[in-house]
């Protein structure tokens, strides 16, 4: 994905298709090209909310963790980046028919505040903040 990477536009129709139809058209969401733990506090920050995130549903690919150790492959999967994929909060509902219809994981919750990864803080990178303006 980091070599080629493909705009993740079919996710539009996977949402318009799965949402339920008395939700509100409500979703935080970016790219987790500077690593999913960045990605999932930037969009907590900017909502005002926080987000705890559970290791055992951390989207590792099959044969990561044997070949490299689960402590890298974890730190890869959060921090590592580049990957372009998308990185949504949605309704429950919403979600839980997202995934019923194939696409995506559950891997964490909103929560008051902070963010963390079962109980322990999450770090975040000084990675492009997507959510404030820029300036000089």
């Amino acid at each position: 994905a980091h070599r080629y990477p493909q705009p993740r536009l079919d996710w539009l129709e996977h949402l318009t298709s799965t949402r339920p139809e008395d939700a509100p058209w409500r979703v935080g969401g970016m790219d987790s090209s500077d690593g999913l733990a960045d990605a999932v506090c930037q969009i907590a920050e900017a909502s005002g909310c926080g987000v705890q995130l559970r290791r055992s549903q951390l989207p590792i690919p099959p044969g990561l963790a044997e070949s490299v150790g689960l402590e890298k492959a974890e730190h890869w999967c959060l921090y590592g980046g580049e990957d372009f994929e998308l990185v949504l909060a949605l309704e429950p509902r919403w979600a839980e028919a997202l995934i019923a219809d194939g696409q995506g994981v559950h891997i964490g919750e909103v929560t008051e505040s902070g963010c963390w990864l079962d109980a322990q803080p999450l770090a975040r990178t000084a990675a492009f903040n997507h959510f404030r303006p820029y300036s000089d």
